[in-house]
């Protein structure tokens, strides 16, 4: 479900696995995070065959929409 995000006063929207990547990363700033963590907290019981590709994925995507957001 789509919602938004905020940084330094700037929103921007997210969803899924996407949200799910970040509200974990926005709980540790500056601290890196395994990917596998990622993938437990995003799929819970479940996660899907794909997870780490679907992961590493939206992390790009995640650098891309910051950087242009706050180039």
């Amino acid at each position: 479900r789509p919602g938004e995000a905020a940084l330094d006063g700037v929103r921007f929207k997210v969803s899924g696995i996407r949200m799910a990547v970040l509200r974990r990363l926005a709980k540790a700033p500056g601290c890196p995070i395994l990917v596998e963590r990622l993938i437990r907290e995003a799929w819970e019981d479940d996660p899907a065959l794909v997870a780490s590709g679907v992961v590493h994925a939206q992390l790009s995507a995640l650098r891309r929409l910051l950087r242009s957001t706050f180039a």
